[in-house]
């Protein structure tokens, strides 16, 4: 799969989208969805990136996997917290808001027990 499909498919999920609804927005059929999201496709229309940009803002850089602006941002993270740090903000980044809630909750969950089984 292409860094574009990744962004594509993770977008749509985190819209909360199935391949058709976001079809049905860019006027193209699943299958050509499903092409863009595994790659099949290299040159994706113009106006379905331009609507992908605006319905999910994010810009066109971006979307195309040439944007790097938080390059430096995740090197730093891994400098000070190491590479799983990195993969679980970028996995953190791909859910949707109820499942980042359930996460944070989670995560203040074990930190307490850490605290209670540490004054113990």
């Amino acid at each position: 799969m292409s860094e574009m499909g990744d962004r594509i498919r993770s977008l749509r999920k985190k819209a909360g989208m199935t391949q058709d609804e976001l079809g049905e927005k860019l006027g193209v059929k699943k299958a050509a969805v499903n092409k863009y999201e595994t790659g099949d496709v290299e040159n994706i229309p113009r106006q379905s990136i331009e609507a992908m940009c605006k319905l999910f803002d994010v810009s066109a850089g971006y979307l195309l996997g040439i944007d790097d602006s938080h390059a430096k941002e995740f090197e730093l993270i891994q400098e000070k917290y190491g590479k799983g740090a990195v993969k679980l903000l970028h996995s953190f980044s791909q859910l949707n808001e109820a499942e980042k809630q359930k996460v944070i909750s989670y995560c203040e969950d074990i930190h307490l027990i850490h605290i209670i089984s540490s004054r113990l």
